[in-house]
């Protein structure tokens, strides 16, 4: 029995000193802000660390031309990746559900910084964040590189209308 006890407390002690890893968020812009395609969160991974991110969510035309949904991550303070890494794809969790999503590492024109760009990796996946991102009326809690970060929605349907929607 006193095995037990030891054991359930050595388990709760566990989970209450296990660092969250939802971040602190330090600025949020509402989407068309401050830039007509766009929002962002600057925010710390925990309440420690003194590394600031900003992960930046926008609508874009692909290369091809087609309307995009986009995920900017990068560290204020420093290059988050290798500019030279070909594409690759990861996974991305938008309010508990899953995408898959291709990852490029891109650098700032005229700077030596660099960051990820994500975009959905196939259709479903797009057309389910943007439908979320649409009809979602609080922030969509969103997972990218081990960070959880709420995402604000408001002025996003205006955006997106505004670069054309889902047009034919």
């Amino acid at each position: 029995m006193k095995i037990n006890k030891l054991l359930g407390f050595l388990a709760l002690t566990l989970f209450v000193v296990n660092p969250s890893q939802a971040a602190r968020s330090i600025v949020v812009i509402n989407w068309g802000a401050t830039t007509s395609d766009s929002s962002s969160v600057h925010y710390a991974r925990n309440s420690y660390d003194k590394e600031i991110r900003k992960i930046e969510t926008l609508v874009s035309h692909s290369d091809t031309g087609n309307l995009r949904f986009y995920i900017y991550l990068e560290n204020r303070e420093g290059n988050i990746c290798d500019d030279y890494l070909p594409p690759t794809t990861d996974t991305v969790v938008f309010n508990h559900q899953a995408v898959k999503m291709v990852r490029f590492c891109k650098k700032y024109y005229g700077e030596n910084q660099t960051y990820y760009s994500y975009t959905p990796y196939t259709d479903e996946g797009h057309k389910y964040v943007v439908n979320l991102f649409k009809k979602s009326t609080k922030p969509v809690e969103v997972t990218v590189n081990s960070d959880t970060i709420d995402i604000p929605v408001i002025g996003f349907t205006k955006i997106w209308n505004s670069f054309g929607g889902d047009a034919i």
